[in-house]
């Protein structure tokens, strides 16, 4: 497995027509934005030809990165694409090969994301986890890009947010997630507990911004401190995450749940709120910005205490983990290690 330095260098793949087709055409789709759309704009920036596929799958290049797009329609337009030599690159973000209760419908998905592994020249993924996943084929570890939201007064008020008298304001944002095995949303479940027993000394609330208020209500209806449902929207979702207190972000470790970036606690501190977290690989390197939890009696409200009542302690973790993620998640990052899977796929003798 190859992972690509920090330098920017886009030697060797300009003067070749790049395509991204993503695996969703709807610009509110997280993936595609940070995984196509954002690589194509910063390696047109550094002077690469890069462009998204139209959904007709019509355009001549020399490589085309299905970003998690392996449907039907998908397959046949890389067989076409390889049969007029384009280099074909399939980029994979996420465990599509895990369900522990196979249904025919899983089973022939699974089946389509095999067969586009062999179509491809180079796998990119998102995390070396994703990576140890793929067999056979040249890997190379592509980071999300960072979706930097408008930076306004948002940190400032996290500070003020400290001097209040009102509930300490909590805040969860993601997709509604599986139930088997438990991901998304529905980790949540183990999180009710500790926010009860913190809730009689500490008087709290909960938000999810997500995309299931039927989940929210099967998860969180019966808690016993307060909770609301936001439903998720691109155009107000930061303006709403950063008028609370912390983020939480637990987590069931599995093999789908294992895999993941560290997109959302990034996306915490860039819009001012602090993190508290379970512990998966993607998110070891923001230890320093972002407070563990586990699984033990306490640690969970321990963890969330110590930055409701240490606003020095919420504002620098917020504070360094911004001047990190400026400094190490830059638009050059994004062009080197892009351009060094497409170099990989130009360089590759197979079309299969």
């Amino acid at each position: 497995m190859s992972s690509a330095p920090d330098g920017g260098s886009s030697e060797g793949v300009v003067g070749y027509r790049i395509g991204f087709r993503p695996c969703s055409y709807d610009p509110d789709v997280f993936s595609p934005r940070v995984r196509a759309e954002l690589p194509c704009r910063h390696l047109s920036a550094s002077g690469v030809s890069a462009s998204i596929v139209p959904a007709d799958g019509s355009g001549g290049y020399d490589v085309v990165v299905f970003q998690k797009a392996y449907a039907k329609r998908d397959l046949e337009l890389a067989a076409e694409v390889a049969a007029r030599g384009t280099k074909v690159v399939f980029d994979l973000c996420d465990n599509h090969f895990y369900d522990p209760d196979p249904r025919p419908e899983q089973v022939a998905r699974v089946a389509r994301l095999r067969e586009m592994i062999a179509r491809a020249d180079v796998v990119s993924v998102s995390t070396p986890e994703v990576g140890k996943l793929i067999e056979d084929k040249p890997v190379v570890v592509v980071d999300d890009a960072v979706e930097l939201p408008p930076f306004g007064p948002w940190a400032r008020r996290r500070a003020a947010a400290h001097r209040r008298d009102h509930p300490l304001r909590i805040v969860w944002q993601g997709q509604r997630g599986t139930k088997v095995p438990r991901s998304g949303m529905y980790s949540l479940t183990k999180l009710v507990p500790h926010l009860e027993a913190l809730h009689s000394e500490l008087p709290l609330r909960l938000t999810v911004i997500g995309n299931s208020p039927d989940a929210f209500r099967s998860i969180l209806g019966a808690a016993r401190f307060p909770v609301s449902y936001v439903p998720w929207r691109r155009r107000t979702f930061a303006g709403r995450f950063a008028a609370h207190d912390i983020c939480v972000i637990p987590i069931d470790v599995n093999p789908f749940t294992i895999c993941k970036s560290n997109n959302r606690p990034v996306l915490a501190i860039m819009l001012g709120v602090p993190v508290v977290a379970d512990l998966i690989p993607s998110y070891a390197e923001l230890q320093d910005f972002v407070t563990f939890a586990g699984d033990a009696d306490g640690q969970w409200a321990s963890a969330i205490r110590s930055y409701a009542t240490d606003a020095d302690l919420a504002r620098q973790h917020v504070e360094d983990g911004q001047r990190y993620v400026r400094a190490t998640y830059t638009p050059e990052r994004v062009v080197s290690q892009w351009s060094m899977v497409l170099r990989a796929a130009l360089r590759s003798g197979s079309t299969a």
